[in-house]
């Protein structure tokens, strides 16, 4: 029987990387994981993740053992904002494009201020959940 455990990882994106089609990559506290986030542009003059507007959001979850990858399961995605406890006005659709790959559809951050951007999935029955907050300004 494997027992549930948490690999979570903490990042703070300021306001300069808010509108960034690439949002970076991040290693896990153990580096055994490793997630890269993407906004994924709509329109040529597409700034990335805007306040209050419809995104999509690529993610790429890796191990170091490529035999981990193949096995990740159920994805969930949720932003919330912890200082408002309360998450989007929308319910985003994550959808497996392959291994590790996934394709998150109808991210809209409605609100400025902090969000937390959640995407969890399961690894052989342990859960890897990677945190990442991120700064929305009020106006560009």
């Amino acid at each position: 029987m494997h027992s549930l455990s948490w690999v979570t990882v903490f990042f703070l994106l300021g306001t300069g990387t808010a509108f960034s089609k690439d949002l970076g990559k991040f290693s896990s506290a153990d580096g055994a994981w490793e997630l890269s986030l993407a906004n994924v542009p709509q329109t040529a003059l597409d700034h990335g993740l805007e306040l209050n507007k419809l995104s999509t959001l690529t993610a790429k979850i890796s191990a170091k053992d490529p035999a981990k990858t193949a096995a990740l399961t159920a994805p969930t995605f949720e932003a919330r904002m912890p200082a408002h406890h309360h998450g989007m006005m929308v319910n985003p659709r994550v959808s497996t494009v392959g291994p590790g790959d996934y394709r998150i559809d109808g991210v809209k951050l409605h609100m400025q201020g902090t969000w937390e951007l959640s995407l969890a999935v399961m690894a052989n029955g342990q859960t890897v959940k990677f945190i990442l907050p991120i700064v929305m300004p009020g106006t560009l």
